[in-house]
């Protein structure tokens, strides 16, 4: 149907097989959030102390169309869980060790 829906209208291969468009349209965005999930912990890593808007405003100079609440979404930050602060929590946690056994 994709080789189709070059030749002709989506609205019209979906009326013929009886789809909905939105069924058609539904897959397609699974590999662009892979992509944008790799491309989101890429910036998390080079900023790891951002926040969701500032990751946003650095996806967007990659070149990527996205909102804030979709990052935050990615992140996790709406659940609790930061990916920020997981990135940065094991480098955390060996400073943190590093600090805390040196003799004083």
């Amino acid at each position: 149907m994709r080789t189709l829906a070059a030749a002709y209208p989506v609205q019209m291969l979906c009326e013929v097989v009886d789809l909905p468009a939105s069924t058609y349209y539904s897959g397609s965005n699974k590999s662009d959030e892979l992509d944008l999930r790799a491309a989101l912990e890429v910036v998390a890593v080079q900023h790891p102390r951002s926040g969701s808007r500032r990751l946003t405003e650095e996806l967007k100079r990659v070149g990527w169309q996205i909102n804030r609440k979709r990052v935050q979404r990615l992140t996790g930050a709406y659940a609790g869980r930061d990916l920020t602060s997981q990135v940065v929590g094991e480098q955390f946690q060996c400073l943190y060790s590093t600090i805390r056994d040196r003799p004083t």
